[in-house]
């Protein structure tokens, strides 16, 4: 796809395939509602330690995989029997969460990565597979972006919390509430928010070549139309990848503090788009070494999920 200067394509790492498990059923409930910051955050305000958050997000984790490794969830048969599980995100660095899970002695071996930051260290290791030492990746997250500016010389790494005024998370209830219109109008909002942050990102004077990996929280089709979200009606939108392109590139071509920016005077600029679980399946397959079937499970605002297979 060709947005202006923009030469755009979904990424689609070789033996990576991902996959949504976040509404699997757990214990008693849909596995993100006790896999997810959402729980997290409703423990502490009441007044759980955080060690026992991290052994109960230990047990539902342990719970899921266990099903999924012995394939009693029938939407999900292609995991089943995956031999080792490589978990990243956020919520893995809770206190008691690796220590606790790796003491339920799970059928299959564990391996942790970067916290919140294995979808970027994806799109680095991506970015490296194509034989560039050299790059941008933008990480959108559901509850914060993580923007890397990579180089020979160094990087410089941003962690932006989602705006919830600017991106609110709508829920089904509201939805059906609010209408159509109203919806559009907030999507809108939402793309406009992180294309100021990726803008924001760019002002740095650390830059790399115009050349970038974009993650999305969701699933994502070959022709980049995005699955569901809490990113308010991005789902189905055939459009939304290109409009957020436009939106940056403007702003690249009009704010005074880029005026140098050698983004601006690139006649091409090349963009990788992928899904987040896929990506941090990258850096997982990096670290871990090929062989067998490994499950990538990246635990943030709700768990996603990656096959690697070779």
């Amino acid at each position: 796809m060709k947005v202006g200067r923009w030469q755009i394509e979904r990424a689609r790492p070789a033996g990576v395939t991902g996959h949504e498990i976040w509404e699997l059923p757990g214990s008693d409930i849909e596995f993100w509602r006790r896999a997810g910051t959402t729980y997290v955050h409703r423990r502490r305000a009441e007044g759980v330690k955080e060690a026992e958050i991290g052994r109960e997000v230990a047990s539902e984790v342990a719970l899921v995989l266990g099903r999924l490794q012995r394939g009693e969830y029938s939407r999900a048969l292609a995991l089943k029997g995956f031999t080792r599980a490589f978990i990243c995100g956020g919520l893995t660095v809770l206190d008691g969460f690796r220590e606790s899970l790796s003491a339920l002695k799970p059928p299959f071996s564990l391996q942790f990565g970067e916290g919140s930051l294995g979808a970027v260290m994806g799109g680095r290791a991506w970015l490296s597979e194509q034989g560039f030492d050299s790059g941008a990746v933008f990480d959108v997250g559901q509850s914060a972006l993580k923007i890397d500016l990579f180089a020979p010389q160094g990087e410089e790494v941003r962690i932006v919390a989602r705006d919830l005024q600017r991106a609110p998370i709508v829920f089904e209830a509201e939805r059906r509430k609010l209408g159509e219109a109203r919806l559009a109008e907030i999507g809108a909002a939402s793309l406009e928010f992180v294309a100021d942050v990726l803008a924001e990102s760019l002002e740095s004077r650390f830059l790399p070549p115009p050349r970038a990996v974009l993650s999305l929280p969701c699933p994502l089709s070959d022709d980049l139309v995005p699955g569901g979200s809490t990113y308010t009606h991005w789902a189905h939108d055939a459009t939304l990848v290109p409009r957020l392109v436009q939106a940056l590139d403007a702003r690249l071509q009009s704010r005074s503090r880029l005026a140098q920016c050698r983004w601006r005077q690139a006649p091409e600029i090349r963009l990788w788009v992928i899904n987040d679980a896929e990506m941090a399946a990258v850096e997982a397959r990096r670290q871990a070494g090929a062989g067998g079937k490994m499950l990538v499970l990246t635990l943030g605002y709700g768990p996603g999920a990656a096959l690697v297979e070779g």
